[in-house]
């Protein structure tokens, strides 16, 4: 689709308070070919630009099991001693909560007969 509209054409929308329905509604009005198109393809087209334009945010109870996940996801340490659903039984049964200062540390600890 040949589009008239620029990136900055958008950032000014976005900076006059335009929301991401109001971008895409600007983007297919401002569309040279967008009428010539099939409905399957319009309806493509709109879908595409809400997923780029219309950000959306899913939030889900912090549980113990969700915060070790993010951790382990974004900071994990491939030789930690604590796995990551180890560190979840850990923070429950410390019964860790909001408002509390929790430290989780661990020795890790090789007993060898001889």
């Amino acid at each position: 689709m040949l589009q008239v509209m620029t990136a900055d054409d958008i950032h000014s929308l976005r900076a006059a308070g335009a929301n991401g329905d109001d971008i895409v509604s600007a983007l297919v009005a401002n569309s040279a070919t967008f009428d010539a198109k099939t409905a399957f393809s319009q309806e493509k087209y709109r879908a595409k630009k809400k997923r780029i334009h219309c950000p959306r945010i899913t939030a889900y109870k912090p549980t113990s099991a969700r915060v070790c996940a993010a951790f382990f996801s974004k900071v994990c340490v491939p030789c930690s001693p604590i796995r990551e659903p180890t560190s979840s039984d850990y923070l429950c049964l410390l019964n860790a909560s909001s408002h509390r200062n929790e430290s989780l540390a661990c020795a890790s600890t090789h007993s060898h007969s001889h």
